[in-house]
């Protein structure tokens, strides 16, 4: 449903996680919108390696080298807009990422919109450039799902 979670307090993490620290409590939330964003999610699909029907691994190195939002080297009006949009989602129970793409509510769509401001993409070429990205993940989703099927 997420790719990532913010929390005030901390988390037992498992194998399969990573945890990031040493940020203010505003950049982190920034960096979990970057984290949950199609943009994000569609850079990490590119780069997933399948290993065994739907499991994928994510290899350290090539994740290493994608391009992330460094939420330290925003403008602070950027930065208090993306947290009070934070703010407002902290609540979402969010359907299942297939279902977050395949049928974008209002509320992904601002995320990712947002997201794609920050990169410095205009309104209406964000638009169009949202409804590849959705079909893009989607398109790998099913695939993986077709995978687990044969499984």
């Amino acid at each position: 449903m997420v790719l990532s979670v913010h929390s005030r307090h901390p988390l037992f993490m498992c194998s399969f996680m990573w945890g990031i620290s040493g940020l203010s409590t505003d950049d982190e939330k920034v960096m979990n919108l970057w984290l949950n964003s199609a943009v994000f999610f569609y850079l990490l699909l590119a780069r997933k390696t399948v290993t065994r029907g739907s499991w994928v691994k994510l290899h350290k190195k090539p994740l290493l080298m994608m391009q992330m939002l460094d939420p330290t080297k925003l403008p602070q009006s950027t930065k208090s807009r993306l947290v009070k949009l934070h703010n407002s989602l902290g609540k979402t129970q969010w359907p299942s990422l297939v279902k977050q793409y395949s049928a974008p509510s209002k509320k992904r769509r601002k995320l990712d919109l947002q997201m794609l401001k920050v990169l410095g993409i205009e309104a209406k070429p964000a638009e169009k450039l949202l409804d590849h990205l959705y079909k893009g993940i989607v398109s790998s989703l099913r695939t993986m799902q077709m995978t687990m099927e044969a499984d």
